[in-house]
């Protein structure tokens, strides 16, 4: 038998149909709290999170972020919350790791706080997605989003609909093809 962790981590995956049902505020504020307690470098926290569960503003969003060439995130219309995912970029760690590596540090302190909310939805019964394509400048505006945070993504969540059942499994990678030791 898996143990729990296993099991979310192997049933985990993107919803894209949910349930008019809206998830209670407690339920997404322990979703919430599994981001809050994700590891950061220099535990810089950098996140933030911007949760829209009021109907009329997540519709405004989700019409103003799906428009035109973003239409196939559509599907972000039908989620009862929408929860924009948000860096800070004015940290001193980040700027010094972009400059010395050319890598944006706060894009994995951002993904670590996102998986563990997405597992803890999981885990309470909620299906969520990821949502990269979309009009970012159209949700900021929106949002009024500071200058010095960069909104990184959307994330869909809800309940799936009744009689949802999981897709079928998604093909992956063998572990070997992935990974290797050492010099191998």
């Amino acid at each position: 038998m898996q143990n729990p962790v296993e099991e979310i981590l192997h049933k985990r995956h993107s919803l894209r149909r949910y349930a008019k049902r809206q998830p209670e505020r407690g339920v997404i504020d322990a979703c919430l709290e599994a981001a809050r307690i994700a590891p950061s470098a220099q535990n810089s926290q950098l996140w933030r999170f911007h949760v829209i569960d009021d109907p009329a503003l997540r519709d405004e969003i989700a019409l103003a972020a799906t428009g035109g060439v973003y239409l196939p995130s559509k599907f972000i219309r039908e989620a009862p919350v929408i929860i924009a995912a948000l860096a800070k970029t004015d940290i001193r760690i980040n700027r010094i790791g972009t400059f010395l590596q050319g890598v944006q540090f706060y894009l994995f302190d951002l993904g670590v706080a996102c998986q563990q909310l997405v597992l803890r939805a999981e885990e309470l019964g909620l299906g969520s997605c990821y949502i990269g394509w979309f009009d970012v400048d159209a949700v900021r505006r929106l949002l009024t989003v500071p200058k010095n945070e960069h909104l990184v993504c959307l994330l869909a969540l809800g309940y799936p609909p009744e009689g949802y059942t999981l897709p079928g499994t998604h093909k992956r990678k063998e572990l070997h093809t992935i990974a290797r030791y050492n010099r191998e």
